[in-house]
C-alpha cells in the first residue's frame, strides 16, 4: 500500500482563465454570469494564471461551487506529481491532505489558510482516481512554531506506526504551504519509515523530481552508528542501519546469519563470490566445519562486546563438538550416529558405538578407554577427545597441535565451564576479571587462548568477518 501526503499552500490553487466557458476578470474579479465573484491576484511575474486573494474566502466560494468552476481551475504543483507517478506506473491508495485552518480571529495569515483547497483537490481527485480514500490533518494554531509542529506530527507518525509493515511508500509533496509545517512533517516521516518516504519537489513551470534528500539525511544521521556498530561487530545492528547501499546491508547480513548459524539462509544472500559460502555444496563434515569455525568467531567476538555469558556457551558448545568433528573427519562417517539414548548406564554396552572405534580407529581403542576409565556406553565428550589425542600419537592423523597444547585447551575450557557454573547457581552472571583468573592459573592470556583455539578449529583472528568490516568501514571512510 502506498500513501500520498500533500502539504497544502496558497499556490496549490490556481485560475487559468477560460473565456469560452463565460468566465472573464474584471477589476481583479473573475466573474460569471450567476456566480459569486471570486477575488484574484497576480501569480507572482505570471499573467497568468492568478492565485485566489484570499484560499479561506475565495476558496470557500469555489469548494461549493465546485462543478461550476472547475473549468477554469488549475493544480500547476500537484498535477505533474500525479503525472510523473502513472508515468513511472507508482499507484497509490490514500491521499492525506495537510493544511491550515486556523481559529483564533485574531491570527494575521487566517485568511490564507488551505481548508477549503484541501475540499476542491479531493473533488478533483475523486474525479481521478475514484476508489481512493482520504485523511485529514488540519492545523489549527501556532504553524510557524516549528517545534511545536515537530512534536504534533510525531503523533501523525506515530498513528501509521501499526500500519507500518502494510505501507510499501509515501510519496511526499511538502511544497504548499509553511516551510515550518513541511520542515517538520519530512522529518518524522522520514525518521519513522526512513527510505519508505519518497520525497517529490515540483517547482512551477518545472518538471517533478523526486530528491535524494530523504536518503542522503538517514546517510547522515546513521553513519556514525553503523560505524559504532560494525567495529563492534554488531552485523546484524548494522544491517538494520544500512539503506542506502544493498551491497553493504547484504555483507552486513550474510555475517550475521552465518555468526547464527544460520546458514542455509545465506544462500539467497547477493554477495561476492568472494565471500559466497555455496552451503549446499558442501558435504555434511564441511558443513559442520564451517559450523565450528563460525561458532569460534561469534565465541570471540561476544568476548570483545563484553557478552561473557553468552560467549561461554558458544565456547562450550564448540568443546562439545570439535574433537568429535576431528574424528568425523578422519572416518569421514558421524560418530553421534552410535548414539543410543537408552544405553543411559555406564556399565551399559554399546555394540555400535564399540564396533565403530575397534573397525574405524583400531583394535586397541576401546579397551584403553576403559582402561581411563572413560565411559564407553555412548559417544561423549571425554572419549572424542582421547581418541582424538591417541590417533595423533599413533601417527594416525596429523595435527598442527602437540599433545600438551591439546589438552592445555581441553583443561582451560573444563575450568571456564566450572566457573560459569558455579556462578549461574548462584543467579550470577560472570566476569572477565573471573574468566581471567582460569588463565592465570593455567599460566595463559586470553589471547593465547584464541590462539589455541584457532589452531583446533582452523579459524584466524576474526577471518571473513574481520574482511566484511574492513569492507564496510571503507565505504565510510573509516579504517580499521
Amino acid at each position: 500500500m502506498n500513501v500520498l501526503i500533500i502539504t497544502l499552500g496558497t499556490s496549490d490553487v490556481q485560475i487559468t482563465l477560460q473565456a469560452e466557458h463565460g468566465f472573464f476578470i474584471e477589476e481583479n474579479l473573475l466573474k460569471k454570469d450567476g456566480l459569486q465573484p471570486v477575488h484574484l491576484r497576480s501569480n507572482r511575474n505570471y499573467s497568468d494564471p492568478y492565485l485566489l486573494q484570499s484560499p479561506r474566502r475565495d476558496g470557500e466560494v469555489i469548494s461549493e461551487n465546485y462543478d461550476d468552476f472547475k473549468v477554469v481551475l488549475d493544480f500547476p504543483l500537484i498535477k505533474p506529481l500525479l503525472n510523473f507517478l502513472e508515468k513511472n506506473n507508482a499507484s497509490f491508495h490514500e491521499v492525506w491532505w495537510v493544511y491550515t485552518d486556523q481559529q483564533n480571529e485574531k491570527e494575521h495569515f487566517k485568511a490564507g489558510d488551505t481548508l477549503f483547497y484541501k475540499t476542491i483537490l479531493q473533488s478533483y481527485f475523486e474525479e481521478r482516481y475514484p476508489s481512493l480514500t482520504y485523511q485529514n490533518y488540519a492545523i489549527h494554531d501556532r504553524v510557524k512554531d516549528v517545534d511545536e509542529q515537530y512534536r504534533r506530527f510525531y503523533k501523525i507518525a506515530l498513528s501509521l506506526v501499526d500500519r507500518k509493515a502494510e505501507i510499501e511508500n509515501i510519496f511526499l509533496l511538502p511544497q504548499g504551504g509553511i516551510d515550518q509545517i513541511n520542515h517538520a512533517l519530512t522529518l518524522q516521516l522520514i525518521q519513522m519509515f526512513k527510505s519508505k518516504v519518497k520525497v517529490f519537489q515540483n517547482a512551477e513551470l518545472s518538471e517533478t523530481v523526486q530528491l535524494q534528500f530523504p536518503n542522503l539525511f538517514l546517510s547522515d544521521l546513521t553513519k556514525n552508528n553503523v560505524i559504532k556498530h560494525i567495529r563492534d561487530y554488531d552485523f546484524d545492528k548494522a544491517a538494520e542501519l544500512i539503506f542506502e547501499n544493498d551491497e553493504l546491508r547484504e555483507m552486513a547480513n550474510y555475517a550475521n546469519l552465518r555468526l547464527n548459524l544460520l546458514h542455509p539462509k545465506t544462500e539467497n544472500c547477493a554477495i561476492t563470490d568472494a565471500l559466497k559460502l555455496n552451503w549446499e555444496n558442501l558435504d555434511r563434515i564441511q558443513q559442520q566445519q564451517t559450523k565450528i569455525q563460525d561458532l569460534t568467531y561469534a565465541f570471540k567476538i561476544q568476548m570483545k562486546q563484553g557478552k561473557y555469558n553468552d560467549a561461554l556457551t558458544k565456547l562450550f558448545t564448540i568443546s562439545e563438538n570439535m574433537f568429535k568433528h576431528k574424528l568425523d573427519e578422519y572416518t569421514q562417517d558421524d560418530a553421534a550416529a552410535c548414539y543410543n539414548k537408552k544405553l543411559r548406564d555406564k556399565e551399559d554396552v554399546n555394540e555400535n558405538w564399540e564396533s565403530f572405534i575397534t573397525q574405524k580407529l583400531g583394535d586397541n581403542y576401546v579397551a584403553q578407554l576403559k582402561d581411563n576409565e572413560i565411559h564407553v556406553n555412548n559417544p561423549n565428550l571425554l572419549a572424542y577427545c582421547y581418541l582424538y589425542r591417541w590417533i595423533i600419537a599413533d601417527g594416525k592423523a596429523e595435527s598442527s597441535m602437540n599433545d600438551d597444547s591439546i589438552k592445555k585447551l581441553n583443561t582451560i575450557i573444563n575450568d571456564l565451564r566450572d566457573k560459569r557454573n558455579n556462578i549461574a547457581h548462584h543467579l550470577g552472571a560472570i566476569t572477565f576479571e573471573e574468566i581471567n583468573t582460569v588463565f592465570i592459573k593455567r599460566k595463559t592470556t586470553a589471547d593465547d587462548f584464541y590462539q589455541l583455539l584457532d589452531k583446533m578449529v582452523g579459524t584466524s583472528g576474526f577471518g571473513i568477518y574481520a574482511t566484511i568490516q574492513k569492507k564496510i568501514l571503507a565505504h565510510y571512510g573509516e579504517s580499521v
